[in-house]
């Protein structure tokens, strides 16, 4: 058998699915602009503990194996009873645009919570360090270490701990959603795995080192020498014939 592609790689390449959602009959909040969403209190609860637990775990230099299948195991069962209530909504008073905006209320709880768990741990370690040196206490310096570890590894911090629980909620989304969502849903709704497996959503900016390294190719940084502005070009050139450009709104 033959380990080459009987394809190029080139050609394989489409065009991503053109998702254009209505939230214009969603009701408003007070400020007339956000659009509110109460989550279920157990889902919430569950991945409030879960991100706390994660964050103690991965915010040390050498991370240990634990075993948080227990856990793991109620955030996925919380996540499927909220998805599986949600989706049996587009029966009676949601329609699909509506439904698949709101869905995307989890995964913006997820977000905001690893991000203020992360926070609120620099926070308290700077707390300390201050009534520490205050103090003039020799536990200063092995804090102040500490803090300037969590500070320079925030991204990958939290590039690991969104990964390990989006990576929960799209195993449950194949395993288990697909066939709620095929009896409920068109097929121009059913994006959400895709959205879940989005490496973009693991880290607060774009630019964070643990993205690019593990979801991006690298070049040589010395760009010039090795022809790669010209190369650039070439591969823009040829996706553009590939990929149609789509219409901004």
């Amino acid at each position: 058998m033959s380990s080459y592609p009987t394809q190029p790689l080139i050609e394989s390449v489409t065009s991503g699915q053109d998702v254009q959602l209505s939230a214009s009959k969603l009701a408003k909040g007070i400020d007339n602009y956000h659009i509110d969403v109460k989550l279920s209190n157990k889902f919430s609860s569950d991945i409030k503990k879960l991100v706390a637990l994660l964050i103690s775990q991965m915010a040390v230099p050498k991370p240990k194996s634990w075993d948080n299948s227990r856990l793991l195991e109620k955030v996925r069962d919380s996540y499927l009873d909220l998805m599986t209530v949600l989706i049996h909504r587009v029966k009676t008073d949601l329609s699909a645009d509506e439904l698949c905006l709101m869905q995307f209320a989890p995964v913006k709880l997820i977000l905001s919570i690893t991000r203020l768990q992360l926070d609120k741990e620099i926070d308290s370690i700077a707390s300390k360090l201050s009534d520490l040196r205050q103090k003039g206490s020799s536990e200063a310096l092995a804090t102040d270490q500490r803090l300037f570890w969590l500070k320079k590894n925030y991204d990958s911090i939290l590039y690991n701990v969104n990964k390990q629980i989006f990576s929960q909620l799209q195993r449950v989304e194949e395993r288990q959603l697909h066939v709620v969502r095929d009896q409920f849903l068109d097929e121009n709704y059913k994006f959400m795995p895709q959205a879940l497996a989005n490496p973009l959503l693991y880290t607060s900016k774009l630019s964070a080192l643990p993205l690019l390294l593990n979801e991006f190719s690298m070049w040589s940084w010395n760009g010039e020498n090795s022809d790669f502005i010209n190369l650039n070009s070439k591969v823009e050139a040829l996706l553009n014939k590939r990929i149609e450009s789509l219409s901004l709104y």
